[in-house]
């Protein structure tokens, strides 16, 4: 905060250098550039511009604009228009005023009838086009694409959604000086579109509601690398299984919410993986079935050529008449009847029975199977220690205490490993670990922590092939983004022809408890009626006239 004072004193002083003499010229008095806010306004009244721009001077983000938009209109009322001119301001970040303001041939000439025209009303429109949709971006909703096959069937590969920052309140931009309408890199240059020169401190607006077990929400992914700012974080998706204060665990795929059976609300598909052994006779699958599979399904089995890195296709040869594939719960007893199928068998990863003695066998071999597949779970192993953990999977884990804020945990040998990313990294603490169970917070030793932030434990609906919370752990209140709220447009990039638009996600509520429905064809009639009302109201219109 002392840092943003800093800033904000600079900039006053600067101000006063850059326009106190350029003041005068337009009749202005020289001390009305370094009174904070007030600057702004005279600066607009200069270039006779509306007096509300001045609020827009102070929305993060959309800021950056307004400046362009004022250094520009600034050199045309001062005759300094030039291209030259143009570049060193924006090269400058505006301090090329500075020497505009000791310029004693400068003069001011204003707009020549006193608005903006030509090419420069052209820009302005263009900029304010930016600034609309900047605040809307920033503040309300976000165009989000889904990238990855782990929140299927529920979200799709090639869903377009909308999502809204306001539900769970609209958090304020964190990196301030960024360029508008990009997340984190700059098309086609791959560099970043943001500056970590000004950071501002984590501020939510308020909420319409809070985040309920089952919502979908959209965060920055807490295991992006530590060096990048959080709003900056890549975008994740995924389904919030347990809330501040929970106790979740997964027993054999079931999921338990403080020891009571959790349940996906009907409009959920949840996927897992299972060997199916094909029958002799359709073996190998052809080109046919592979259709089939598609058409009938909605199980994609790709070809290596056509697999992406967010996309490795549902279908994998494992074994002579064995394929591995992915198959929601909605499609497995129909899938099950099919006439090509022998047998399909889930494939589960049960918890361990790793004992103490076996495991100070293994632990310190990183190659034993065990202990490389416990790698890349949360939470982090000690592999000097015994933990039960240590035979947890993905099918089979906990129960883990999710983080309320304001709530302590008691700190254990077993437990400080979940808590260690929460308490350090989330919350800026030092923390010291002494032997098995001496824990020292700030220089002082104690077993206790309170959590400053509320936590979240986010799942895919995909459970066998998510990237969650189970890998990487709890999800911070500041790393929230919003809530998908409709999905205007679905493609299927692997289907042919018009097939390739699924129509019956099209115009759809993301969040529902009943039987998604669509609006798509309610919006093509609303569309057709309006244009053949409007053609018709223009015809009666001109015959009125001419009668």
């Amino acid at each position: 905060m002392n840092n943003i004072l800093i800033i904000f004193l600079v900039y006053q002083v600067l101000a006063y250098l850059a326009f106190s003499n350029l003041l005068i010229k337009a009749g202005r008095k020289s001390w009305e550039a370094v009174i904070p806010f007030y600057n702004i306004y005279v600066l607009l009244k200069v270039v006779n511009r509306p007096w509300w721009w001045v609020f827009l001077f102070y929305i993060p983000i959309v800021n950056n604009i307004m400046f362009i938009v004022l250094w520009y209109e600034l050199l045309v009322v001062y005759g300094k228009k030039s291209t030259t001119n143009v570049i060193i301001t924006i090269l400058t970040v505006g301090l090329y005023f500075i020497v505009l303001n000791y310029d004693k041939n400068i003069k001011y000439i204003g707009h020549n009838d006193g608005k903006p025209k030509g090419a420069l009303e052209w820009v302005n429109a263009i900029l304010f086009a930016v600034v609309a949709a900047t605040i809307i971006r920033t503040f309300a909703f976000e165009a989000y694409t889904i990238p990855t096959g782990s929140m299927e069937e529920s979200m799709m590969i090639g869903d377009f959604l909308f999502v809204s920052k306001m539900h769970y309140g609209t958090r304020l931009p964190m990196t301030p000086l960024a360029l508008p309408l990009l997340h984190d890199k700059i098309p086609f240059l791959g560099t970043k579109s943001y500056s970590e020169a000004l950071k501002l401190p984590y501020i939510k607006l308020p909420k319409f509601t809070s985040i309920k077990n089952n919502d979908i929400v959209v965060f920055n992914w807490p295991a992006d690398a530590d060096d990048i700012p959080i709003d900056k974080k890549m975008n994740y998706i995924k389904r919030c299984i347990g809330i501040p204060g929970d106790t979740v665990s997964m027993i054999n795929q079931q999921v338990f919410i403080d020891s009571d059976t959790a349940y996906l609300p009907k409009t959920a598909n949840p996927q897992y993986s299972y060997y199916v052994k094909i029958k002799t006779e359709y073996w190998p699958l052809t080109k046919k079935d592979i259709d089939y599979l598609k058409e009938q399904y909605d199980i994609k089995y790709l070809s290596q050529q056509q697999q992406t890195d967010n996309d490795r296709g549902e279908v994998f040869v494992a074994g002579n008449q064995i394929l591995a594939m992915f198959i929601s719960n909605n499609a497995l007893d129909e899938f099950s009847k099919e006439a090509f199928v022998e047998d399909v068998i889930p494939i589960q990863h049960d918890k361990g029975d790793i004992t103490e003695d076996d495991y100070k066998r293994r632990y310190n071999n990183p190659n034993d199977p065990v202990v490389r597949d416990r790698n890349v779970l949360f939470p982090e192993v000690n592999f000097s220690t015994f933990d039960e953990s240590i035979n947890w999977t993905v099918d089979n884990f906990g129960p883990i205490y999710v983080p309320k804020k304001g709530v302590s945990i008691t700190l254990t040998p077993e437990n400080i490993n979940t808590y260690k990313r929460v308490i350090e990294y989330y919350e800026g603490n030092e923390l010291e670990i002494v032997g098995a169970d001496k824990f020292i917070i700030n220089g002082e030793e104690t077993n206790v922590y309170t959590p400053q932030m509320d936590y979240y434990w986010m799942m895919g609906d995909n459970r066998h092939n998510s990237q969650d919370s189970r890998f990487w752990g709890f999800v911070p209140e500041n790393h929230i983004v919003g809530r998908p709220a409709f999905i205007w447009m679905s493609f299927d990039k692997h289907a042919k022809g018009f097939k390739k638009i699924r129509t019956d996600r099209v115009f759809t509520f993301a969040h529902t408890d009943g039987k998604r429905v669509s609006y798509f064809w309610h919006f093509i009639a609303i569309v057709v009626l309006y244009t053949i009302g409007s053609k018709l109201y223009k015809r009666k219109k001109a015959k009125v006239t001419n009668g």
